[in-house]
């Protein structure tokens, strides 16, 4: 149930999970399975666009059962799902700057609307800090000067032979610490303490809005196009 203190917090009233039925803990059939089931909408699909943070009056949308194609330019590019759990799939590589070393041979990947950060093996995560020059607080976190953001090297996701890149503004997040400072933070997380078999890349809301996305249940696939 979604209750407690985290539930008083958050000016919003639940959680929807949205992956495929075997990741249900409970056995529950998950609320996009029952509309398809009761054949509520048009299409198996329900596509996500997050508005941006520094965006005056910031928006997200789903869309179930349909795609909004004012919300992206250029065209959808679909890579398939590899394992009917998540919305997981082989990613081919990453680059940061001119460092190719990352997610060699290909890496498992997830898209997840509910990370907030885009997320790796603590190695390669530490890595691709040292090559922006962000520096670790008391609390775990990377800081990076807000003056260099506009100069920090590209990364470069390749999907599906595909490369969707990811600007140094769409990487950080720029917001007020308690002492009302601004201070910019790199917008990654590890995923070692997952227990996870193998390296596990996780692409959640910094990546996804920079790139609109759609979830295909009917042809088991994930599309990206850069979001508008």
């Amino acid at each position: 149930p979604f209750d407690g203190t985290i539930a008083r917090d958050v000016p919003f009233d639940g959680l929807i999970g949205l992956a495929y039925p075997k990741v249900s803990s409970l056995k529950v059939k998950p609320v996009f399975d029952a509309i398809m089931e009761k054949k509520l909408v048009p299409q198996s699909v329900f596509s996500f666009y997050l508005g941006s943070t520094t965006s005056a009056r910031p928006a997200g949308e789903l869309v179930l059962g349909g795609i909004n194609h004012e919300r992206f330019k250029g065209s959808l590019h679909y890579v398939a799902v590899s394992k009917k759990r998540h919305w997981e799939f082989q990613m081919d590589h990453v680059q940061a700057g001119k460092e190719k070393r990352f997610c060699v041979g290909g890496c498992w990947t997830v898209v997840d609307s509910g990370s907030s950060f885009i997320e790796g093996p603590g190695e390669e995560i530490d890595r691709i800090n040292r090559i922006i020059g962000s520096q670790k607080t008391e609390h775990g976190k990377y800081v990076v000067d807000c003056k260099t953001v506009s100069k920090l090297p590209k990364l470069i996701f390749t999907i599906g032979g595909r490369q969707h890149t990811l600007k140094g503004a769409d990487y950080t997040l720029k917001l007020q610490t308690s002492d009302h400072q601004v201070r910019c933070y790199a917008g990654f997380g590890t995923t070692d303490d997952y227990g996870t078999k193998k390296p596990l890349w996780i692409l959640g809301q910094v990546f996804m809005r920079k790139f609109y996305t759609v979830f295909d249940r009917d042809a088991d696939r994930i599309g990206f196009a850069e979001a508008r």
